[in-house]
């Protein structure tokens, strides 16, 4: 997951008060780190032929460079999900002067007719429709024509006319905006199981509110340090087999519980080491 400190600068003037980068970067983090994803946050001069998927939210202005980038690791299949807000702005701070309104990422993804707005009230609040649930999209939102809408999920825009807040095509993902509730998001848990997790190896799969975790890893194992940051007992749910303690016994699939403050570190080996957990 991409973070820069230039769009941090340029955001918390550009927006009037409505966003701060860090904070709107973190809910985006957390709302794939709370299903028990693992992300490593990298700068965007970082080499993405080391990752199978790249997510870049917040980057208003992308350079050539970037663009070049993100064309690349497309084209050798990684998946890559952009957005909400990047590209909408030049280098310079300003809109688009082009029909698309991303530039040259636009131009790229082929969509045209941008508009953005303020997803606030009943009357101009942008929706989508996934299934029979509808998940609702606040802050400014980005909606577009385009030929390749994510398959599944239905844009309810009606001030935007028939514009859509979604692009899928093949590996490349671009979001409009952000849903006003990320914990509880159905588009969020659709993005998340159809883009994301078909290009990692998820150990484990949920993780309750307060419980924070990340990775380190050697040559042999992948260790993940888990804690549990609440007053409150919460749960996670072990995903696969094969992951060990720190006294290398076996963790059973399914709900573990985590008391007030708790915390573990399990482990597992990495692709192409034997089974088993003995150092």
């Amino acid at each position: 997951m991409i973070y820069s400190d230039e769009p941090k600068r340029k955001m918390n003037t550009e927006s009037g008060g409505i966003y701060q980068y860090r904070p709107t970067f973190t809910e985006v983090y957390e709302a794939i780190t709370r299903r028990g994803i693992s992300v490593e946050v990298i700068q965007p001069n970082a080499d993405f032929s080391e990752f199978n998927c790249i997510i870049a939210p917040y980057i208003r202005s992308v350079d050539q460079d970037l663009l070049n980038k993100f064309k690349y690791f497309s084209e050798n299949g990684g998946e890559l999900i952009l957005g909400p807000l990047t590209g909408d702005r030049t280098v310079e701070g300003n809109w688009h002067n082009n029909d698309n309104g991303l530039g040259q990422l636009g131009i790229w993804l082929g969509v045209k007719n941008v508009v953005q707005y303020l997803s606030s009230e009943d009357k101009t609040a942008a929706r989508v429709q996934i299934d029979k649930k509808e998940d609702r999209f606040s802050g400014l939102v980005t909606l577009f024509d385009t030929d390749h809408e994510m398959k599944d999920v239905k844009t309810i825009a009606p001030v935007a006319g028939n514009r859509s807040i979604t692009y899928q095509n093949k590996n490349v993902v671009y979001i409009g905006g952000m849903p006003e509730n990320c914990m509880k998001s159905c588009f969020w848990d659709y993005v998340i199981d159809k883009y994301i997790k078909p290009n990692i190896e998820q150990s484990i799969e949920q993780m309750d509110d307060g419980i924070y975790k990340y990775e380190r890893e050697n040559d042999d194992f992948v260790y993940i340090f888990i804690a549990n940051m609440s007053d409150k007992g919460r749960d996670i749910r072990i995903g696969k087999e094969k992951i060990f303690n720190e006294n290398n016994e076996e963790i059973s699939v399914g709900l573990h519980k985590f008391e007030p403050y708790a915390y573990k570190i399990f482990k597992f080996r990495k692709r192409g080491h034997k089974d088993g957990c003995n150092e």
